[in-house]
């Protein structure tokens, strides 16, 4: 069972045109979005683990998830733990990846339409986002923990890129030139 949570944040580490693999992982689509303490999305995302967590284990699951989350493991966590990053300090954080069998996160623009890698408002690491998160409870030989897959990712608003990047460049940032060499 997965619970679907849909939260407002800054995109960070986005890999969600292509798959890509890291460290000794297999390629995989993820992306991390990063928000305020105390904000509706922290809430949002909260109660999705909980929910997952009491459908998983039943009354074990308050002390699952504080266990979970003192030790940082799972989908939800502290931005201080990740301070040598830009923009984590003070805010908290959703991790959320997949594997390509189950597809390609679905992408759009601040108007809702489908965008590819590049193009005009195309979601990319320092904008702020729309995320539709799919919230999962694991239990298995890697331990006990919840997770969160990415459904979706829309493109709200521009932000400073991370990593020194600049916002990547689209078509319409491109003049037709022609007619000034033509008049030289």
């Amino acid at each position: 069972m997965t619970t679907r949570v849909k939260i407002r944040g800054r995109l960070a580490f986005a890999n969600i045109f292509e798959p890509k693999s890291v460290g000794d992982g297999g390629p995989r689509f993820s992306a991390t979005v990063l928000f305020d303490r105390d904000s509706e999305a922290h809430k949002a995302v909260l109660a999705a683990i909980d929910a997952e967590a009491a459908n998983k284990w039943g009354a074990k699951a308050p002390a699952i998830v504080k266990s979970m989350l003192k030790a940082a493991q799972g989908c939800l966590q502290d931005g201080d733990t990740k301070s040598q990053y830009s923009g984590f300090e003070d805010h908290m954080f959703v991790s959320a990846g997949q594997t390509p069998d189950k597809g390609r996160p679905d992408i759009r623009n601040a108007k809702g339409l489908p965008v590819a890698a590049g193009d005009a408002q195309a979601p990319y690491s320092g904008c702020y986002v729309v995320a539709h998160l799919d919230v999962w409870a694991q239990d298995n030989q890697y331990g006990k923990k919840v997770n969160a897959s990415i459904a979706a990712v829309q493109f709200w608003k521009d932000g400073e890129a991370f990593g020194g990047g600049a916002r990547p460049v689209s078509d319409n940032d491109f003049e037709d030139l022609t007619v000034e060499e033509d008049l030289a």
